[in-house]
C-alpha cells in the first residue's frame, strides 16, 4: 500500500502512540505553546468543569465561564510544537477545502446552474452546528460604508406619527452624525464583522463531510486522472458502502483515505437521503474498525474522526454526541492531528446530547489551546494549510474583544493562507482603518481574495465598498454574485439600488423582488422597508396592512430599533396609522419605546419622553420628560435638535422663556450644522433637505420671533428675523406660523428690509390658511374680497370667511355679514353681524342697524304683529342710531340718512338736505355716497348739470370700491361717444363679481358684449383695449343673457349675430326666432326691419313680399329711416304691386335722408342719373359721401372713369400737377373701400395693375430699342445687347408643371420680367430704373387691393390675386386664392386649381389628376368653359386622370386654337406630329408637324415653333417610304436642309430668351464666324444651359478660341453638373481627383462620380470611381504604419470591395471590347490578391493579365512580372520576372511633363519605378542575368532623377 518510507514512518508514528509515555511526551510536547500563554494558571477557575473530563494539553485553564483569561490569550507567535508530526492530512476537520481556501489547488468553476449554485453553498458549507448569529449584526455599523447595510435614502409617502420627518433625517444626515464617532464605530464594525464571520452557514451548519472538488457537484472535471478513476465509481446515483470500501482498499495513505471518504460523504449531503448518508457512515466504521496490518498507516484513525463527527452530527446514524466526542478524545490521544480541530470546535461550542444534556460545556480557554495546536503545525503540504489558516482564525475570532491588534495579526496570518473569513474580517480592519491605517485598496484586495471564494458576505461588502467607489459595473457584479448565494445584505442592497436607480436603472418591481428576498433571509431592515411599502403602496406593490404589519411585527421582534419605535406609534393612541390589526394601546406602546430606547435610539428616547410629558401609556412627569429630551438632546444625532425643540417647548410650558430660548436656539444650530455638513455629501438629496427638518424649521421660527420682537431680552434684529422667515419658507415647511409671520412682514413692510409686497403675502397668507390658521384663513378671504395682491373672487373669499368663522374668528363673522348683506339675505347678515358684535367687533353695530332699516321695509303680513313691532321697533333704532352717528361724522350714518332725505321715507323729501349729507360721507371716502353725489351732478339735482365732475366722482367711487359706479361712468363716456373710455368702465363692471345676476351687471356685460363684436363704430383693437376677448366669447354671453337670464335686450342682439355669423356660424332660423322674440316682448323697431329683410330677401324664410313690405312700412310708421327707405324703394321700382310714383318715392326717400340713412341719397342719385341729370345725381352722391356711404363714393368714382374713359389711356404717370380724374376716382374708391366697399377695393385694384401694365410695355418698348441700337457693334444679331440676363432655370419638375399650368408661351411672355437693367447703362437717364420702379409699386398695390378684398369674401378679387401671384411665380399663393374662389364656384379659379392639381408639386400642391380632368369636363361643359379646353388636351396626351389617348388630345387642342387662337395648343398639336404620336391619313408626319409649327409662329410668334422649325431645316426632313430611296447614294428630301432658314427660325426664338435656340446659333457660327459663336454660347450659358456651359467649360479647358482657364472651367463644368448634366459632373470628378487648378480632394471627386452615376454615364463613371476608391486603399497600403485605429482599416477594406463591384460594372456596361481591358484588368488583380472580398482565383487571374501582357499593354507588365518571381498564380520563374521587369524600362526615359489626366498614366508610371528598382536588385545579385553592379547603380540613379 506504499513505499517503504511511508510503512516507516507509520510504524514509528503508532509506536509513539501506543506508548502512554511517548505520547505523554508528545502531548507535553504540543502545548509548549500553551505553557508559554499561560502566566496566572494558579487564578483560573473549574467550577463547571470539576468533575468532568475534558481534553486539553496540560497546564492550560479555563475561566468558569468558558472564555479564556485576558492574560492568557497573549498574541506571541506559536512554537512548533509538532513540527515533527508527520501525519498526512486530507484537508481537515469539519471545514472542508472549499473553506480552507487551498490555494495551490485550483478551485472548481461555479456551477452554471444558479439552483445547483445555492445548493452547493448550503450544502456543502463547512462549521459545526452550535450558537446561531443574526443575519443583521451589521444594523449598527456606519450607513455609508460598504460594511453596512445601507438603509434606503428615503421613504416615498412615509408618515408615521410624528417621527416622519425625524425618519427621513435619519437618511439624509447618518453620514455626518456616524463620521463623528468614527472610533466607537470602527469597533463596531470589527465586532460586527467578526459575529457576522461566526454566524456564515459555512462555520455554524453540520459538515459537508467533503474536502475536494467533486464532479458531480461543481460540473467540473479535475485534471488529475487519478481522482477521476477514484471518483468515477460513486459519481453515479447514490452511495454504494462496498464501492467506497474497494476504493478505501486500493489507497496508499491516510490523505487518500481522506479523499475517498471525503467525496463519498459529499455525495450522500448532496443527495439528501439518509439511506445514501447511511451508506457512507458504513463505510467509514468499517474501514476504521478493520483489523491493522504491520505495514498499515493511520488511516483506520482517519475514518474513526469522519465516524466520531457522524455521532455527534447523527450524520447517517443514530445521534450519540458524548460518544462522537470521546471518540475525538480517543483519537487525539493517539496523535491523530486530524481530530484536534474538530476537537477544538467540541470546547469552543460545547457537546450537548439530544435530550439536551450539557456533556461538554463551553470553554473557550480550552479550544484556544487546540487552536493553537493547530496554528502552529508546521505543515506546507496542501492538506495542512487549510485547517491552519482555520484555526488562526478562530485564534483571531477569540482575541477580538480582549486584544483587537493581537486578532488582527492572527486573521492576516489565516488570510494570507488563504482562509476566506479571515481575508474578509483583514479587508473590514482596513476598510475602517482598525487598528491599522485606513486603506480601501488593501480593504478591497482582501475582500476580492474572500469574494472569489464564493464567501458571500464579502460578494456583498465588496459590491458595496466598490458603489461607494462610483465602480458601479464591477460593484454590481459582486452584489449580483452575492445575491445568487442568498445573501440577505446584497439581495437587501440591490433593491436599494434599484428602487433608486443608482448605477442601475431604476425599476421597483426588481426592487420590490431583491427585497422580498432579503426579508426572506430574516434580513430586519429588509422586512422593515417592506413593512413601509405595503402600507403606503411603494414600488409598485399594492397596499396591504397586514403584509404591512406582518413586514413591521417580524423586523421589530428581530430587533431593529426603527421597526420597534414604529411599532410604538402604532399602538400610541395619537399615531395616525394604527387602524389595522393594532388597537390603541398606550402602554403597549411605551414598551415598545423603551425597547428601541434601550438600543440607544435617539427618537425612542424623545418619544418615551413625549409619553411622560402627555401622559400616554405612563403617568404624566414632566420633570422626567425633561430629563429624556435633555439626554436625547445631549447625544449627536440626527434627533438631537427634536430633542433640543422639545426642550425648549417643554420649558415654554413652565415660563421659563430665557432658558427656553438657548435650546431653540441650540436646536436651530444643530440642524443648521447638519445640513452644512451634509452639503458636499448629499447634492443629490438637495430637494429631501429642503422638505425636511420640522425641528430646524420650528426652532428657527422661535429665534426669528424672538428676534423679530426682541423678547427676553433678546436683542432686536428685524433684518436677520425677516432673512430667517425668508429662508424657512423657501424650505416650503408645512408650517404656517413661517408663512403667517412672513405675509405679515410683506403686508406691512419693514423698513429698510422688507418692502411691501400684496401678492408675496397673499401667497404666504394662503399656504398659511390651507394649513387651517384661522387668522390667515381671514386675511385670504380678504385679500380675495378686496383683490389685494390677487384678483378679486368674492366666492372664494366666502368659503375663507366660513372656514375662519366655524372657528369664531369674529372679523370673518362681520365679513360673511357684509357678504349677506350685499345679496340682500338681511336674516343671515342679521345673523353674523349679532355674532361678531356679541364677540366685540367694533364695526358690526352699524352694519346691524343698516339691517335693522333695511328689515323694517320689507313687506310682513297684517297678522303678524309681532313681526310688524319688531319692523318698526327696528326701524326707530336704526334712525336714531343714524343721527347719533351722524352727528359724531359716522359716514355710513351720513349716508344712509342722506338717502332717506332723497327718497323721502321717514322724512320729507329734501335734495339739498341729501346732497349735503351726500358731501359730508363722500368727504370721508364713502364708496356709495360718492357714487350718489355724482349721479346729482350728472342729472342736475340740488347742483348744475356737470358731466366732469360727475366722471370724476363716479370714477372716485370707483376706486373706493363701489361696484355700480364703473358702470354708471360707462354709460356717461358713451353718450358722450367717448368709446374707449366707455369700454374700459363697461369692462370693470361686467367682470365685477358683486354685479353678476344685477341689471347692472347684465347691462354692463351686454354693453361690453356689443363692444366687442363691432357694433359700436370705434376700432380698439389696435389700441389693445379687448384685451384677450374674442367675438366667439361675446357671442356666448350674449346667449347666456339671452338663453340663460332672458334679459330681453340681448335679443336683438343675438338675433343679429345670428343672422351675420357674428362669433358663431350663421344661423338664420335663429336670426328669425330671437328677432321675432324682441317684436314680441320688446317691439324692438330695429328687430322689425330686420324681420322685413329676411322675408324680402327669403333669408331664413321663404320669401314673402307682402310681409316684408307690411313690416317695412310698420317700421316707417315708427319713423325708422330703413322702412321709410324700403317704402320710397317700392315707389320707385313699384315693387310689392305698387305703382311707380317717383315724387311719392322721393318723399320717402328724403324723410329717409333726413335721418342720415345713406341709401336713401344713392337712390335720389341714381333717380338722377337714369334720367339724365348727372350733376344733380353727383349732388346727391356727395351728400351720401359726406354720411360715408360707399356706394354713393364707388357711383362718384364711377362717373369720374365713365367722363375720362377715353383719355386713360394719354394719362401721364409722371405728371407732377394737379391730380388727373383717374386719381380723383381712384381716392374716391380708395374712401369706399375703406369703408368696407369690397366692389370699390376690386375697381381699385384694376386701376394699379393698368398702370403695371401700362409701365411694363413701355419698359419693353425702352429695352427693345436699347437693344437694337447696340446690335450692330456688340451682338452677332439683333438680340444681343448690352444687358445682363437674370438665371430663369429652375429644376424640371416645376418646369414640366408650369408648362402643364399654362397654355401659352411662358419664355416669351414672361422675358421681360426675367430682364435686369445693367447698373452701369446710363443710355436710358434712368428713364427704365423708373418705369421698372412705376411696375413694380403698381403690382404691389393691385396685390394688396385683390387680397384685402378677397379676405372679405370677394369671389372675384380671389381670381385676380391668384393671378398676379402666378404670373410673379409665387405658385403656393396663387393656388390658395385659386381654391378659394373655385370654391365658390369661380370658372376660370377652377380651371386654374385644376391645372395646378395635374401638374402637381407647384406650391405644394399635390398631384391629383383625376380630380383635375373630372373638373375641367365640368368646366368644359359650361358656359364660357373654352378655357378648359387646352388642359384637357393635356390630360389625353399625357394620360393625366384619363387613360392616355392622343387623338382625342389632338381634338381637344384643335378646339382650343379655335376658340381662342390658342397658339400653345398649335404647337402641342406639332409635337404629336413630330413625335408619331398621330398620323396624317396622307401627309408625312413631320411635313405635319410644320404645318402647325408654322401656324403657331403666325398666330403668336411662338418661340418653341421657331426652334422646332429651325431644328427641321437645320437637319432636313428625308423621304423615308421608299427603301431602295434610302440605298441610293442621292438622299431624297421632303424639305431641303437650309441653314439659313434655320438661322432665321433659331434667331427669332433667341430674341425671346430660347437658350437651347442660342446653343444652335453658336454651333451654327463655328464655321462662320467663331467670335459670334463664342457669344452666342455665352448668353446660352448665363440662360442655364447645360450643354452650353459644358462645351464652353471644354473652350476654356482646351484654350480653344479663347484663353485657357482652368478656373473658368472649372466654375461652367460646375454649373452644368449642378443642372443634372452627367458629362460635366464626371468632368468636375476629374478635377477634384487630379487637383486641377485647386487641391486634390478624393471625397468631392467621388461625390461627383456617383452623381454621373446616377445621371446614367455608365461605363466612365463607373471605372473612373473604382479607380480612385482602389488608389485610396492603395495608397493605405503604403502607409500600412500610419493606421492608428481598426476604423480606417474597416474603411479601406469597404472602399475595396466597392472598387471591385464598380469595376464589375463598367466591365459589364463596356460597349467595346477596348473599353473592358481595363476593368478587366483590375477584377484579375482582385481575384488574384483578394481585395475586396473577393474570391482568390490566382491562377485564372494570372493567366488574364498575361494574356494582357502579350497584347502589349504595359500597364499590367509589373504585376506579371511580380507574379512570376513570387510564384502567385503561375510557378516561379525569375527569367520571366527578369523579362517583364525589363519591358518597363523603355517607359523610364518617356516625357512625362503636363498635367495628368489619366489615373492608369499615373499607376503606370509608379510601376516603372518599382520595375526599375526589382532590375537594379536583379542585376546587383546576377538573378538570371550576368551580375553588373554598374547597371544596377544606373537603375537606381535613373530612379533618383524621377522622384525628384
Amino acid at each position: 500500500m506504499g513505499n517503504n518510507q511511508s510503512r516507516q514512518t507509520h510504524q514509528n508514528t503508532n509506536s509513539r502512540i501506543t506508548s502512554p509515555t511517548l505520547a505523554a511526551s508528545i502531548i507535553t510536547s504540543t502545548t509548549a505553546a500553551s505553557r508559554i500563554h499561560n502566566n496566572h494558571n494558579d487564578n483560573i477557575k473549574n467550577n463547571k468543569n470539576k468533575n468532568r473530563r475534558s481534553r486539553s494539553p496540560p497546564h492550560y485553564s479555563q475561566q468558569a465561564n468558558g472564555r479564556p483569561n485576558k492574560q492568557q490569550i497573549k498574541t506571541e507567535p506559536p512554537s512548533s510544537a509538532l513540527s515533527g508530526c508527520t501525519t498526512r492530512h486530507g484537508t481537515a476537520d469539519p471545514t472542508m477545502s472549499s473553506n480552507y481556501n487551498d490555494t495551490t489547488t485550483s478551485r472548481p468553476r461555479r456551477s452554471s446552474s444558479s439552483v445547483r449554485q445555492r445548493q452547493h453553498q448550503q450544502q456543502m458549507d463547512s462549521g459545526y452546528s452550535g450558537s446561531r448569529w443574526s443575519s443583521a449584526l451589521f444594523s449598527h455599523a456606519p450607513h455609508t460604508t460598504s460594511s453596512t447595510i445601507t438603509t434606503v435614502s428615503s421613504f416615498t409617502s412615509l408618515n408615521w406619527g410624528c417621527v416622519q420627518e425625524e425618519e427621513e433625517a435619519i437618511e439624509s444626515s447618518i453620514e455626518c452624525s456616524l463620521t463623528s464617532s468614527a472610533t466607537n464605530h470602527s469597533t463596531i464594525a470589527a465586532t460586527n464583522a467578526m459575529a457576522l464571520v461566526n454566524a456564515d452557514p459555512q462555520l455554524q451548519q453540520p459538515p459537508p463531510y467533503y474536502c475536494y472538488p467533486h464532479p458531480e457537484v461543481d460540473e467540473q472535471q479535475e485534471d488529475q486522472q487519478q481522482q477521476q478513476q477514484q471518483q468515477s465509481s460513486i459519481n453515479d446515483i447514490g452511495v454504494s458502502t462496498q464501492r467506497v470500501l474497494r476504493l478505501l482498499e486500493n489507497s496508499s495513505s491516510p490523505q487518500e483515505t481522506y479523499k475517498i471518504l471525503d467525496a463519498a460523504f459529499a455525495r450522500a449531503r448532496l443527495l439528501q437521503d439518509f439511506e445514501d448518508q447511511s451508506k457512507a457512515f458504513k463505510a467509514a466504521l468499517n474501514w476504521s474498525q478493520r483489523e491493522l496490518e504491520d505495514d498499515d498507516d493511520n488511516s483506520n484513525d482517519v475514518a474513526a474522526v469522519w465516524v466520531a463527527r457522524c455521532y455527534i452530527d447523527g450524520f447517517g446514524t443514530e445521534k450519540n454526541p458524548a460518544l462522537g466526542f470521546n471518540q475525538l478524545k480517543t483519537l487525539v490521544d493517539r496523535g491523530c492531528w486530524q481530530a484536534f480541530y474538530p476537537l477544538a470546535m467540541c470546547y469552543l461550542e460545547g457537546v450537548k446530547s439530544s435530550q439536551g444534556q450539557e456533556i461538554q460545556p463551553v470553554d473557550k480557554g480550552i479550544a484556544y489551546q487546540w487552536f493553537s495546536t493547530v496554528a502552529q503545525l508546521e505543515f506546507n503540504t496542501n492538506d495542512a494549510l487549510p485547517i491552519i489558516a482555520l484555526a488562526q482564525f478562530r485564534i483571531g475570532s477569540l482575541l477580538i474583544d480582549e486584544d483587537p491588534r493581537g486578532a488582527l495579526q492572527w486573521f492576516l496570518k489565516s488570510a494570507n493562507r488563504g482562509n476566506l473569513h479571515a481575508q474578509y474580517i483583514v479587508g473590514v480592519h482596513y476598510e475602517f482603518g482598525i487598528q491599522v491605517n485606513k486603506d480601501l485598496n488593501k480593504a478591497k484586495e482582501y475582500m476580492l481574495k474572500s469574494a472569489m471564494q464564493e464567501f458571500s458576505h464579502a460578494q456583498a461588502a465588496l459590491g458595496i465598498l466598490l458603489i461607494n467607489s462610483n465602480d458601479f459595473k464591477e460593484g454590481i457584479h459582486w452584489l449580483e454574485r452575492g445575491a445568487t448565494m442568498d445573501n440577505p445584505r446584497a439581495l437587501f442592497q440591490l433593491g436599494r439600488m434599484y428602487e433608486e436607480g443608482i448605477g442601475v436603472e431604476q425599476n421597483n418591481r426588481t426592487a420590490a423582488t431583491y427585497y422580498k428576498a432579503a426579508a426572506n433571509r430574516e434580513y430586519p431592515e429588509a422586512t422593515f422597508q417592506l413593512a413601509i411599502k405595503y402600507h403606503f403602496g411603494g414600488l409598485g406593490l399594492r397596499p396591504n396592512p397586514q403584509e404591512a404589519d406582518l413586514y413591521l411585527r417580524q423586523s421589530a421582534k428581530a430587533g431593529y430599533s426603527r421597526a420597534q419605535r414604529h411599532l410604538g406609534l402604532m399602538y400610541l393612541e395619537r399615531g395616525p396609522h394604527n387602524q389595522h390589526r393594532h388597537n390603541r394601546n398606550n402602554k403597549l406602546a411605551v414598551e415598545w419605546f423603551f425597547r428601541a430606547a434601550a438600543q440607544g435610539d435617539i427618537m425612542a428616547y424623545i418619544l418615551v419622553g413625549e409619553c411622560y410629558e402627555h401622559g400616554h401609556g405612563i403617568e404624566t412627569n414632566h420633570a422626567t420628560a425633561l430629563e429624556y429630551y435633555i439626554k436625547a438632546a445631549s447625544v449627536k444625532s440626527p434627533h438631537q435638535g427634536k430633542a433640543q425643540l422639545a426642550t425648549a417647548e417643554l420649558m415654554i410650558k413652565h415660563k421659563r422663556t430665557a432658558d427656553a430660548f438657548e435650546w431653540f436656539e441650540r436646536a436651530f444650530k444643530n440642524a443648521e450644522c447638519i445640513q452644512q455638513q451634509n452639503k458636499e455629501q448629499q447634492q443629490e438629496q438637495q430637494q429631501q433637505q429642503q422638505k425636511r427638518s420640522c425641528t430646524q424649521c420650528r426652532a428657527k421660527l422661535m429665534v426669528a420671533r424672538y428676534y423679530l420682537h426682541g423678547w427676553d431680552n433678546v436683542n432686536q434684529n428685524q433684518k436677520l428675523a425677516y432673512q430667517m422667515l425668508q429662508e424657512l419658507a423657501n424650505t416650503n415647511e408645512r408650517n404656517y406660523h413661517v408663512h403667517y409671520w412672513l405675509a405679515s412682514c410683506y403686508l406691512e413692510g419693514i423698513p429698510d428690509v422688507c418692502t411691501i409686497d400684496q401678492a408675496a403675502a397673499f401667497e404666504h397668507y394662503k399656504i398659511a390658511a390651507e394649513m387651517g390658521d384661522a387668522q390667515s384663513e381671514f386675511q385670504v378671504g380678504l385679500m380675495l374680497s378686496n383683490g389685494t395682491g390677487i384678483q378679486c373672487n368674492r366666492s372664494e373669499a366666502y368659503k375663507w370667511y366660513e372656514k375662519a368663522a366655524k372657528k369664531n374668528y369674529h372679523p370673518a363673522l362681520y365679513n360673511l355679514g357684509l357678504w349677506h348683506d350685499s345679496i340682500h339675505d338681511l336674516p343671515k347678515a342679521e345673523k353674523y353681524y349679532e355674532e361678531a358684535h356679541r364677540l366685540g367687533n367694533p364695526s358690526a353695530m352699524e352694519k346691524l342697524a343698516v339691517v335693522y332699516l333695511k328689515s323694517s321695509y320689507l313687506p310682513v303680513d297684517p297678522s303678524d304683529h309681532n313681526r310688524y313691532r319688531l319692523q318698526h321697533l327696528h326701524r326707530r333704532e336704526a334712525i336714531q342710531w343714524f343721527k347719533e352717528a351722524a352727528r359724531s361724522g359716522n359716514s355710513v350714518a351720513q349716508r344712509e340718512l342722506g338717502k332717506l332725505y332723497g327718497t323721502g321715507q321717514g322724512f320729507t323729501q329734501d335734495y339739498e338736505r341729501a346732497f349735503g349729507l351726500f358731501g359730508q360721507a363722500a368727504a370721508q371716502n364713502d364708496p356709495e355716497a360718492t357714487l350718489l353725489l355724482g349721479s346729482y351732478y350728472e342729472e342736475g339735482r340740488a347742483v348744475k348739470k356737470d358731466y366732469e365732475h360727475a366722471l370724476r366722482l363716479y370714477l372716485k367711487a370707483g376706486r373706493l370700491g363701489s361696484p355700480v359706479a364703473p358702470f354708471a361712468a360707462g354709460q356717461l363716456y358713451h353718450v358722450l361717444n367717448r368709446h374707449k373710455e366707455a369700454y374700459a368702465q363697461y369692462r370693470i363692471a361686467a367682470e365685477d363679481p358683486r354685479l353678476r345676476g344685477e341689471m347692472v351687471g347684465k347691462s354692463a356685460t351686454l354693453m361690453r358684449a356689443r363692444y366687442i363684436l363691432s357694433y359700436i363704430p370705434v376700432n380698439m383693437e389696435n389700441d389693445d383695449m379687448l384685451g384677450n376677448a374674442t367675438k366667439e366669447q361675446a357671442f356666448m354671453t350674449l346667449k347666456r343673457l339671452a338663453m340663460i337670464e332672458q334679459f330681453v335686450p340681448s335679443f336683438y342682439w343675438l338675433g343679429d349675430c345670428y343672422q351675420h355669423g357674428r362669433g358663431t356660424i350663421i344661423d338664420l332660423s335663429q336670426a328669425l326666432i330671437w328677432f321675432q322674440r324682441a317684436v314680441d316682448e320688446a317691439q324692438n323697431v330695429n328687430a322689425i326691419v330686420q324681420l322685413a329683410r329676411m322675408y324680402d330677401q327669403g333669408i331664413g324664410v321663404s320669401i314673402n313680399k307682402q310681409r316684408a313690405f307690411e313690416l317695412y312700412r310698420e317700421a316707417a310708421e315708427h319713423n325708422h329711416a330703413e322702412g321709410q327707405y324700403h317704402l320710397g324703394l317700392a315707389r320707385w321700382r313699384g315693387l310689392h304691386d305698387m305703382v311707380v310714383n317717383q315724387i311719392e318715392a322721393t318723399r320717402w326717400f328724403t324723410l329717409s335722408a333726413a335721418q342720415g340713412f345713406g341709401e336713401s341719397y344713392w337712390a335720389m342719385g341714381q333717380m338722377a342719373f337714369e334720367l339724365g341729370d348727372h350733376h344733380l345725381a353727383r349732388q346727391h352722391w356727395k351728400h351720401g359721401r359726406q354720411l360715408e356711404h360707399p356706394l354713393c363714393i364707388r357711383s362718384l368714382a364711377q362717373l369720374l372713369l365713365n367722363s375720362n374713359n377715353n383719355n386713360n389711356n394719354n394719362n401721364n404717370y409722371n405728371n407732377t400737377g394737379p391730380a388727373t380724374t383717374d386719381e380723383q376716382a381712384a381716392q374716391l374708391l380708395q374712401e369706399a373701400a375703406i369703408l368696407g366697399d369690397m366692389d370699390s377695393l376690386v375697381a381699385l385694384g384694376r386701376i394699379h395693375h393698368s398702370k403695371a401694365t401700362l409701365a411694363g410695355q413701355k419698359f419693353s418698348s425702352l429695352m427693345a430699342s436699347s437693344a437694337t441700337t447696340s446690335s450692330a457693334t456688340t451682338t452677332p444679331s439683333s438680340l444681343t445687347g448690352t444687358r445682363q440676363i437674370k438665371n430663369i432655370v429652375q429644376n424640371s419638375n416645376e418646369a414640366n408643371a408650369i408648362n402643364v399650368i399654362n397654355n401659352t408661351n411662358n419664355d416669351r411672355h414672361n422675358c421681360d420680367n426675367d430682364i435686369i437693367v445693367d447698373d452701369d447703362n446710363e443710355g436710358d437717364n434712368g428713364v427704365s430704373a423708373v418705369l421698372l420702379k412705376q411696375q413694380q409699386d403698381a403690382l404691389e398695390s393691385a396685390t394688396q387691393c385683390f387680397e384685402q378684398a378677397a379676405m372679405a369674401g370677394h369671389v372675384e378679387a380671389m381670381f385676380l390675386a391668384g393671378q398676379l401671384w402666378h404670373e410673379q411665380k409665387q405658385y403656393a399663393a396663387a393656388h390658395e386664392y385659386y381654391d378659394r374662389a373655385a370654391n365658390h364656384g369661380h370658372l376660370l379659379s377652377r380651371v386654374m386649381r385644376a391645372r395646378y392639381r395635374l401638374a402637381g408639386g407647384l406650391g405644394g400642391v399635390q398631384a391629383d389628376p383625376r380630380a383635375a380632368y373630372q373638373e375641367l369636363m365640368e368646366c368644359a361643359q359650361m358656359e364660357n368653359g373654352v378655357e378648359a379646353y387646352h388642359s384637357i388636351g393635356q390630360c389625353y396626351e399625357l394620360g393625366l386622370g384619363i387613360q392616355q389617348d392622343y387623338q382625342k388630345a389632338f381634338e381637344w387642342y384643335v378646339q382650343s386654337a379655335e376658340s381662342t387662337g390658342d397658339a400653345e395648343a398649335l404647337v402641342c398639336i406639332g409635337q404629336l406630329f413630330a413625335n408619331r404620336l398621330i398620323q396624317h391619313p396622307q401627309q408625312h408626319a413631320d411635313m405635319e408637324a410644320i404645318k402647325w409649327f408654322k401656324l403657331a409662329c403666325i398666330y403668336d410668334n411662338h418661340v418653341k415653333a421657331h426652334y422646332q422649325l429651325g431644328m427641321y431645316y437645320l437637319q432636313g426632313i428625308r423621304n423615308n417610304n421608299n427603301r431602295q430611296q434610302q440605298q441610293q447614294i442621292t438622299t431624297e428630301y421632303l424639305l431641303a436642309p437650309s441653314r439659313y432658314t434655320a438661322l432665321q427660325h433659331f434667331e427669332q426664338a433667341a430674341k425671346q430668351q430660347d437658350r437651347n435656340a442660342m446653343f444652335q446659333l453658336a454651333n451654327l457660327f463655328f464655321d462662320l464666324d467663331p467670335s459670334d459663336a463664342i457669344q452666342w454660347m455665352d448668353r446660352a450659358a448665363q440662360l442655364g444651359s447645360p450643354d452650353a456651359l459644358r462645351e464652353l467649360g471644354k473652350l476654356y479647358y482646351t484654350g480653344q478660341m479663347v484663353e485657357q482657364d482652368f478656373e473658368r472651367a472649372f466654375d461652367l463644368f460646375l454649373q452644368a453638373a449642378q443642372l443634372d448634366d452627367s458629362d460635366a459632373a464626371m468632368l468636375v470628378g476629374k478635377f477634384y481627383e487630379h487637383g486641377i487648378s485647386m487641391p486634390s480632394d478624393s471625397g468631392q471627386a467621388r461625390h461627383w462620380y456617383e452623381l454621373a452615376i446616377q445621371a446614367g454615364h455608365g461605363y466612365i463613371a463607373e471605372l473612373s470611381l473604382g479607380l480612385l476608391l482602389h488608389r485610396s486603399f492603395v495608397s493605405s497600403e503604403d502607409n500600412v504604419n500610419e493606421i492608428e485605429n481598426q476604423e480606417e482599416v474597416q474603411e479601406d477594406l469597404q472602399h475595396q470591395r466597392e472598387a471591385y463591384l464598380l469595376f464589375r460594372a463598367a466591365s459589364s456596361h463596356a460597349y467595346t471590347p477596348e473599353q473592358r481591358i481595363t476593368p478587366d484588368i483590375m477584377i484579375a488583380l482582385y481575384h488574384l490578391h483578394g481585395w475586396g472580398n473577393a474570391i482568390v482565383q490566382e491562377e485564372p487571374a494570372m493567366i488574364t493579365l498575361l494574356a494582357y501582357a502579350r497584347a502589349g499593354h504595359a500597364r499590367v507588365y509589373y504585376q506579371v512580372a511580380r507574379c512570376y518571381e513570387t510564384g502567385l498564380g503561375v510557378q516561379r520563374d525569375l527569367s520571366e520576372a527578369f523579362h517583364w521587369y525589363s519591358q518597363l524600362e523603355p517607359f523610364a526615359f518617356l516625357n512625362r511633363q503636363g498635367p495628368a489626366e489619366d489615373n492608369i498614366d499615373e499607376e503606370l508610371d509608379q510601376d516603372v519605378t518599382r520595375a526599375l528598382l526589382r532590375l537594379a536588385e536583379f542585376y546587383r545579385h546576377g538573378w538570371r542575368t550576368a551580375r553588373n553592379v554598374e547597371k544596377a547603380n544606373q537603375l537606381i540613379q535613373l530612379v533618383s532623377q524621377r522622384t525628384l
